[in-house]
């Protein structure tokens, strides 16, 4: 199996549209969603809003790129992916001054949190909607 390092650093473009898209799905839950819906139903929607959008992002950015790529590229994109959200939500969370543990809650989806969900998305996303036609089970390539 080898990776194709020139489509994952062409994709880390695609990456920094995302919080902006994720930005913009919190605003409009909390502006619409939750004084229509109240707090439980507006975080599940938005969650799924988000995904939703985030994955319109992802197929998007990822349609432009003429790279050839295969489903290790796409899972390994996926991984750096949500990697890099949970760094970004552990530096906003710091440069708030957020404790560990405050920021440990948004993923105990045993008590209802819907973050942990995002991060799935964010890992299976790029293996979803990344394949190119005719490349749904491709091989990675060389680069």
């Amino acid at each position: 199996m080898t990776i194709n390092w020139a489509f994952i650093g062409k994709a880390m473009g695609v990456y920094v549209a995302l919080p902006a898209v994720a930005v913009f799905n919190g605003v409009m839950r909390d502006a619409v969603m939750l004084p229509a819906l109240g707090p439980l139903v507006a975080k599940w929607l938005g969650t799924a809003t988000g995904i939703a959008l985030v994955y319109l992002a992802m197929a998007f950015g990822l349609r432009v790129l003429r790279e050839p790529r295969g489903s290790a590229d796409l899972w390994l994109l996926g991984a750096i992916w949500m990697a890099l959200t949970v760094g970004v939500e552990i530096a906003i969370g710091a440069l708030l001054g957020m404790s560990a543990a405050e920021q440990g809650a948004a993923y105990r989806i045993w008590e209802g949190r819907a973050w942990p969900l995002m991060l799935a998305a964010m890992l299976v996303g790029p293996r979803l909607v990344g394949a190119r036609p005719g490349q749904a089970g491709a091989k990675a390539t060389a680069s």
